[in-house]
């Protein structure tokens, strides 16, 4: 075998490893970026208002799932989306409301669904209609020893679109404390 056939192989073998590396590299990337986000996340100050179409603040809480921030919000990527939340140790045991304002629902129908996952529990579903901008809130008591709280929207059917697929489109999420009886 000649030199240059030795040496076109011994490239090739390189190129093979270079790519696998690359292809190695991305697959974990997205997980440590997920994870430095996480551990890097400011705890929240009640009350607070997450805007999606701020690409700085709503990625703290993005987990995997979300699209980049469009000038009205973020869509939901794929048929699972996380948001995580931490809470300072005095917030533990308080009653959290959650606010969800959904810009929109990609089904031609309308009729798209998601379960919201709370802590890892089924907590209740959601189903598309036509009224939009639209809020869901739900309440949810942090335990006595929580300070840390992720949610998860495990969307039904999501639609193609391009390279995304598509399920709700989130404009913001407004989290604030629950005031019963006028006390905090």
């Amino acid at each position: 075998m000649g030199k240059l056939a030795t040496n076109v192989i011994v490239l090739f073998t390189m190129l093979i490893g270079y790519v696998v590396s690359f292809l190695i590299f991305v697959s974990k990337s997205e997980d440590f970026i997920e994870k430095y986000r996480y551990e890097n996340q400011p705890i929240v100050t009640l009350p607070h208002v997450y805007s999606f179409s701020d690409h700085t603040e709503s990625s703290y809480i993005k987990g995997k799932g979300w699209l980049f921030a469009e000038s009205w919000g973020s869509w939901t990527d794929g048929q699972n989306s996380t948001l995580r939340f931490k809470f300072s140790k005095e917030s533990a045991g308080k009653l959290l409301k959650f606010e969800f304002h959904i810009m929109y629902s990609f089904y031609e129908d309308d009729n798209g669904t998601a379960d919201l996952i709370v802590n890892g529990a089924f907590f209740e579903s959601w189903s598309g209609n036509n009224i939009y901008p639209r809020v869901r809130t739900i309440e949810l008591q942090l335990g006595p020893e929580e300070s840390e709280v992720e949610i998860s929207l495990s969307i039904g059917e999501t639609r193609k679109h391009f390279y995304r697929e598509l399920g709700f489109g989130i404009g913001s999420i407004k989290v604030s404390e629950v005031i019963k009886n006028g006390n905090i």
